[in-house]
């Protein structure tokens, strides 16, 4: 996938092959939540983590799907699954991009319900700030 904002549905989790954080460690999957309506090199998401460190939101099983349309199972279901409390700008630049889980409805609204509203950032992990 070259263009998560033409090719990617909301709530889609998403593999990004060059996303690198500052540690030289590859980064998180992240769940798409839209395109960004100021800069086109940029789209929204979450960040998915199994740390229940700081101000991460848990989530539950009944958020993730477990098989695609096809009835293949998905790389990324939950496992004690948390999102950061923040909405993230993340780039372009890391396609191509490949698609591991999706959520659920309950999951998507959840996420958006926490997060939504929140005005992106860009991850200090990223150095893009």
């Amino acid at each position: 996938m070259e263009d998560p904002t033409i090719e990617a549905e909301l709530g889609d989790i998403l593999y990004a092959k060059n996303n690198i954080n500052i540690n030289g460690i590859r980064s998180h999957f992240i769940i798409y939540l839209g395109s960004c309506p100021e800069r086109h090199d940029l789209f929204l998401g979450a960040m998915l983590t199994h740390s229940p460190g700081g101000s991460n939101v848990s989530l539950k099983p009944s958020h993730f799907k477990m098989y695609d349309d096809k009835k293949k199972a998905f790389r990324v279901i939950y496992d004690e699954s948390f999102i950061a409390s923040d909405l993230y700008y993340k780039k372009m630049e890391w396609r191509p991009f490949a698609k591991k889980g999706e959520l659920t409805e309950e999951g998507l609204t959840f996420i958006m319900n926490k997060i939504g509203s929140k005005s992106p950032i860009f991850s200090p992990l990223n150095n893009d700030y």
